[in-house]
């Protein structure tokens, strides 16, 4: 053999023994990354399935009447989504499984006003080129928290007659009582408001919304719509639910509904010495409009629902329109309201400006000048006025106002502008960025309210999130 021949056989041997001591080394390292990419993608998967799963669980919360019962619907759901966006048999992992006795899935209700909900679930992934170690699979997990704060709703919604007259009262009706569905009994609080000529709080808020008698989708039911729109007074007796309430680390919404233009507002009316009222004390009522003339004075409180009509004399307390011109009938006041009031002020019962110069309101003497069109615009200035103090609340500060605005009343159409001030909506022509932004949705049609109340309801749940 010759010497270069002999040294090539060394070279090769030696190749050989070092290829060979090699590759005890760099079969695991090549194992351990295509099994760790394979666990990875895994882990990916299954994280990406308990995210949903988590969210989900959160949004379960508002089903069922009490805790136990909203806990147990969480928990269901979360391992749907958790099965239903890990498909079994991904890279030969097994199904997901959630801990001893479901222990992977947790609700914690420790902190005031909020309840978390944690889901964990684990898969065992088969290994194998690590096998060569001697691991055949490996438990992945993953783990995700949502958290539902605890949601205190007002509805302030308009009843008034262009809503039958538009055949939308029925829908509105099916409308809200769907959106009450959506949230939690037992854990939310929800409060009616409703406002025509008069306002009342139907329903004050509770946490027993859907189980109290009346409940408030019974309520809904029977409601007749019937009067003006006296938008200022609802918006503030909404409020006022919310005050009364006083829970400042929920999430406080109010969600203001109406199909038209403010039609009326409250005051204290002084009474002209040459009245034939017997008593010449202010009278305290709402004044409104026809779209002609003025109507007024009408009683601002409300009785109980179902109403036979919305047009209430203002005569409570007892005598307090004895002999006034204007206590003839409602349709009368068109023409006798004048005789009986001396003027008319330019703050409203709430100490809502009537004159603010959103829309113009011709003043004499420092009083406004009796007029339908100064009586409408005055209405549009105070409820503009009252969801300013709404936003700018120091006693239940960050309140979130949604507007919905129906459509189809064809000679007094809601101005978009309007409900977009109301709820501080990004495209008001005074969208204040130092407050909670809200959402004006409108609804062209009635059979479009539906799909704003769930609009509605889907923003404030995301944001209880």
């Amino acid at each position: 053999m010759k010497p270069n021949q002999a040294k090539t056989l060394k070279e090769r041997g030696i190749s050989l023994i070092f290829t060979a001591m090699t590759l005890v080394f760099i079969v695991p390292m090549v194992g351990l990354a295509i099994d760790a990419g394979i666990l990875y993608t895994v882990k990916g998967k299954l994280q990406m399935a308990v995210d949903a799963a988590s969210l989900a669980a959160a949004r379960a919360l508002s089903r069922g009447t009490d805790d136990a019962t909203q806990q147990a619907n969480a928990r269901a759901v979360a391992q749907e989504y958790v099965l239903l966006n890990f498909p079994s048999g991904y890279f030969n992992v097994g199904t997901p499984t959630f801990g001893s006795g479901g222990s992977g899935i947790s609700i914690d209700e420790s902190v005031a006003n909020q309840r978390s909900v944690s889901v964990t679930a684990f898969v065992v992934a088969p290994l194998y080129f690590l096998r060569w170690l001697g691991s055949t699979n490996t438990t992945v997990n993953a783990t995700a928290t949502a958290v539902r704060r605890d949601v205190n709703v007002v509805i302030v919604m308009d009843r008034s007659r262009s809503l039958s007259l538009s055949s939308s009262c029925g829908p509105l009706k099916a409308a809200a009582i769907s959106f009450v569905s959506k949230f939690a009994n037992g854990r939310d609080n929800l409060g009616l408001v409703t406002f025509a000529s008069s306002s009342r709080a139907d329903f004050p808020i509770a946490n027993d919304f859907q189980t109290a008698s009346p409940s408030v989708p019974s309520i809904l039911g029977g409601l007749v719509c019937s009067g003006g729109t006296s938008s200022a007074m609802g918006l503030r007796n909404g409020y006022q639910q919310l005050v009364s309430l006083n829970q400042p680390t929920a999430l406080n919404v109010v969600l203001f509904f109406t199909d038209g233009q403010p039609t009326a507002f409250t005051a204290a009316f002084p009474i002209q010495g040459s009245s034939t009222c017997s008593v010449h004390t202010p009278k305290t009522g709402v004044l409104a409009e026809n779209g002609s003339s003025p109507w007024g004075l009408l009683d601002p409180n409300a009785g109980p629902q179902p109403l036979a009509s919305d047009y209430p004399l203002l005569n409570t307390p007892a005598n307090v329109s004895l002999g006034c011109t204007y206590a003839g009938s409602w349709y009368s006041n068109a023409t006798s309201v004048g005789n009986d009031i001396t003027s008319v002020p330019l703050t409203d019962l709430y100490g809502n400006n009537m004159n603010t110069g959103y829309r113009a309101v011709t003043t004499s003497g420092g009083y406004m000048v009796l007029n339908w069109t100064n009586i409408q615009n005055a209405s549009f200035n105070a409820a503009d006025s009252q969801a300013l103090k709404i936003r700018q609340s120091a006693v239940i500060p960050n309140i979130r106002t949604f507007a919905i605005g129906l459509g189809n009343v064809p000679t007094d159409p809601i101005p978009a502008d309007f409900l977009e001030r109301v709820s501080n909506d990004p495209r008001a022509s005074n969208y204040d960025t130092s407050y909670p932004a809200g959402l004006y949705v409108f609804a062209p049609t009635s059979a479009d309210i539906s799909d704003a109340f769930a609009q509605v309801a889907s923003e404030i749940l995301h944001l209880a999130r």
